[in-house]
């Protein structure tokens, strides 16, 4: 959530931004780590996509909005999958 930038429509080239290290200190196991990562990841990506949608220069249709989220479902399945 930290890197999202309000620049959908920006004309410039943007920067190139990203973490490139996170360091964890926990008592839980790898596992459970990962997993938590795992789940911040997807509900940060879910609170950016959401900041796009209501950074639009209009109100998207309902049509487009529940396209939109059949997109996105279909996606987080696919990624889902062993």
């Amino acid at each position: 959530m930290g890197l999202f930038e309000p620049d959908k429509y920006r004309t410039k080239e943007k920067e190139e931004r990203e973490i490139e290290q996170i360091v964890v200190v926990s008592r839980c196991g790898q596992e459970s780590v990962a997993d938590g990562a795992e789940r911040g990841r997807i509900i940060g990506e879910s609170i950016n996509f959401t900041r796009d949608l209501a950074n639009e220069r209009r109100i998207p249709e309902p049509t487009i909005l529940a396209d939109r989220a059949k997109s996105v479902a279909k996606d987080s399945a696919q990624h889902r999958r062993p």
